[in-house]
């Protein structure tokens, strides 16, 4: 547990729409696509830590596959798309 309190820090930061009453309908779409991305942000970031972890602590019998399956590619590529929706 020790290496992954090392490793890992998570930071989310969520800007704050103004709401007006004279365009609320267009808030309320914002507000719908701003949540999806909040969701995606921490899907993404969740799915690519767990494979980190999995990549760490099974290395040995992944490389021992007849295919390897790049888990650590893979976290670079889901933390990647997780600060593309974090900004």
């Amino acid at each position: 547990i020790g290496f992954i309190a090392r490793s890992v820090t998570l930071s989310c930061s969520v800007p704050l729409l103004p709401v007006t009453t004279k365009r609320l309908s267009s808030v309320h779409l914002q507000h719908r696509k701003l949540r999806m991305m909040a969701q995606l942000y921490v899907f993404y970031i969740l799915l690519a830590f767990a494979l980190w972890v999995v990549d760490q602590k099974f290395c040995p019998s992944l490389h021992a596959l007849p295919v390897n399956p790049q888990l650590h590619a893979w976290w670079h590529l889901l933390a990647g798309l997780n600060v593309h929706f974090g900004l």
